[in-house]
């Protein structure tokens, strides 16, 4: 067994249906940033994550998070293409011309989020869909995480899953990561997952009012450079230390565990340099 469902049922944000899969159980990721953690993804369980995010779907287990993009109808995206540079404009107009051929009727632009929907939330979905994941009970997947590495919301945001559900994962993990934009948009639910959970950031400002509000924080700044090849936050603010393994590459979330909210008496903050596929809609680094 080495991937289960711990959740299959409505978002706790919108209704709409969602499941939560545990992978890696018997062979635990190979991500070289994170290292050997089992991970959680959350997900429309009725729209391929892909389409989700075309039409706005992907709100139902993302919330209004900031890093989701625009939906525009095709004939809108047209518009903004015509205002784009060259290889922008060709990029943009090759992905309408594709959505036209699949019958699609909108398009998600400007989306920041790092996540590369067409790999492993695919495969998952597409697992999901073919019923090859059993569902467990929470004491059952709590002793599948027991003393484990354990990554939650490797796509999709835990606020969308039953407290219940997430709160005995994260006590039972050795090492356990998660983080929620839900501050901004479900501060309730946010609140509840702050013993476990860094509160995602989109500026200083909103960091500042989160940490006020008694959350350990982890943003991203679009203000960086690089220096003898490593990538340099140019904003830190007091409080906030720069991701370590955005410094030291041999350095992984398994190993590091900062990110952790306040369960382990922690203190202080968490900033990384934008990054990923859509980094450039953050702003511009040197």
């Amino acid at each position: 067994m080495d991937n289960v469902l711990i959740y299959d049922g409505p978002s706790m944000l919108d209704r709409a249906p969602i499941f939560a899969a545990l992978v890696g159980l018997s062979s635990p990721s190979s991500n070289s940033a994170t290292g050997a953690m089992l991970q959680v993804y959350i997900m429309r369980s009725d729209i391929p994550p892909q389409a989700a995010v075309a039409s706005g779907a992907d709100s139902s287990v993302c919330g209004s998070c900031a890093l989701r993009g625009r939906v525009l109808t095709l004939e809108a995206a047209e518009s903004f293409a015509a205002t784009l540079g060259r290889s922008k404009r060709r990029g943009l107009r090759a992905r309408i011309a594709a959505a036209r051929l699949r019958g699609d009727l909108r398009l998600n632009v400007e989306r920041p989020c790092y996540v590369r929907l067409e790999r492993a939330p695919t495969g998952i979905f597409k697992a999901y869909a073919a019923g090859r994941y059993e569902l467990v009970t929470v004491p059952e997947a709590v002793e599948l995480v027991r003393g484990r590495a354990l990554r939650i919301g490797a796509y999709g945001d835990s606020a969308a899953l039953p407290v219940g559900v997430v709160r005995p994962l994260a006590a039972a993990a050795a090492v356990e990561t998660n983080y929620t934009h839900a501050a901004a948009y479900a501060p309730a639910r946010a609140d509840r997952l702050a013993a476990f959970t860094m509160a995602s950031a989109d500026s200083i400002e909103q960091a500042q009012q989160y940490q006020a509000r008694g959350f350990r924080t982890f943003r991203v700044s679009p203000m960086s450079e690089l220096v003898g090849g490593v990538r340099r936050v140019l904003d830190i603010q007091p409080g906030e230390a720069q991701c370590p393994k955005t410094i030291d590459k041999s350095v992984q979330c398994v190993g590091c565990g900062l990110c952790d909210g306040n369960r382990r008496g922690l203190r202080g903050s968490i900033v990384a340099p934008a990054h990923g596929k859509g980094a450039a809609y953050l702003g511009e680094s040197i």
